[in-house]
């Protein structure tokens, strides 16, 4: 099983998986190796649920989340939940 952040990498990397990834987003990961499970986690909406899965995987490294050509914010895991006050 490939990694979401391994993904998430080359994604950034590799402009001939970009092309296709923007052409045929499931295909592409699909082929990639990601299962169906963190294929919804890249196209949901679900933040949290990523920014889970990256930690699991990859511990505090950050990401910028981009999703149908909207910026998300930049996933972290030092970072509090947007609806969650910042710790005093």
């Amino acid at each position: 099983m490939a990694l979401i952040s391994t993904f998430l990498d080359e994604l950034a990397a590799n402009s001939e998986l970009l092309e296709a990834y923007l052409d045929d987003p499931e295909a592409t990961m699909t082929d990639y190796g990601l299962t169906e499970e963190q294929q919804g986690l890249i196209s949901g909406n679900d933040l949290p649920a990523l920014r889970s899965e990256l930690e699991r995987e990859v511990g505090p490294k950050p990401y910028i989340v981009v999703h149908k050509g909207i910026v998300h914010g930049v996933v972290h895991s030092n970072e509090p939940e947007q609806d969650q006050e910042p710790p005093s």
